[in-house]
């Protein structure tokens, strides 16, 4: 905001000038100054803020959107609620406006009467649209590191839920390759996580005898977007790393982003439940 203010100096012939923007209580902050000789008077006045009710001058800029120039600040009151206004005679103020909303205000003082003309609204007028998109910009900036922070934030939750659940998670795109694999999937299926990211699914926890109907399952659901297993809690037989193979419990959910899907699987082992179920049969 210095550096526009410093660009202006060359456009507009001020003494002092600053800009406003416009916070949540529909009060004007001081956020930057240009031209005061006391540096620690300039540094004080920023953060400042008035509310639009003391200035009528503020209200008919921020009301029309339109700039406003006083040659002489002595024929208008509510200069007198303003600090350092006391040797202050010309005075320009243009809004800052973003989508169609005022966001906060440019504005000009200078000691002579009659210091600033209509040619000089203009000009402010048409930087003042540069400033409220550099403004903008920078917001949309800050939200964006903050929804990305966030995003992380949550990813790193919702990891430390997928490590510590008890079942096995497993995660394939629709091509079939795992993205995702806890900690738990690699003491079920006896793969590293390493190992099993980005290898198909087939070729790592599914009999051979089931490869084809695994496939087939994939293919009728990407085409149809129907499939009898999805969101069902199911029973199967799965494979381990050593070639034995168990029986599992298994709930697999669809996702789509954009037009493509991901396959989200939580698998439990139920060995120690068969066998007490066949045990009890059995006596």
């Amino acid at each position: 905001l210095e550096k526009f203010l410093d660009f202006l100096s060359q456009l507009v012939p001020y003494e002092t000038a600053i800009i406003m923007l416009m916070d949540g209580n529909n009060q004007l902050e001081v956020r930057a100054t240009k031209g005061y000789e006391n540096e620690e008077e300039s540094s004080e006045f920023v953060d400042t803020r008035f509310p639009l009710s003391a200035f009528p001058q503020l209200q008919i800029l921020a009301t029309t959107q339109e700039g406003v120039l006083v040659h002489d600040t002595k024929l208008h009151s509510g200069w007198e609620n303003y600090p350092g206004m006391e040797n202050v005679r010309g005075w320009l103020g243009v809004p800052l406006v973003n989508r169609g909303e005022t966001i906060g205000a440019l504005l000009f003082f200078s000691s002579r009467l009659q210091a600033f003309s209509d040619v000089d609204i203009a000009l402010a007028d048409r930087v003042s649209y540069q400033i409220a998109g550099a403004i903008d910009n920078a917001r949309l900036f800050e939200d964006l590191k903050n929804a990305e922070t966030e995003l992380a934030e949550s990813n790193d939750r919702n990891q430390m839920i997928l490590e510590t659940a008890h079942d096995a998670f497993v995660g394939i795109d629709d091509s079939g390759l795992v993205v995702a694999w806890n900690s738990q999937s690699e003491a079920t299926f006896g793969w590293s996580a390493d190992e099993a990211m980005g290898r198909s699914l087939a070729d790592l926890i599914i009999p051979e005898r089931f490869v084809a109907q695994h496939t087939s399952g994939l293919s009728h659901f990407l085409a149809t977007e129907q499939g009898p297993v999805m969101n069902q809690r199911i029973e199967m037989t799965a494979k381990h790393r050593d070639g034995r193979e168990f029986p599992v419990e298994l709930t697999i959910s669809p996702l789509k982003l954009g037009d493509r899907y991901l396959f989200n699987a939580f698998i439990r082992d139920i060995t120690g439940r068969k066998e007490s179920e066949d045990a009890l049969r059995r006596s």
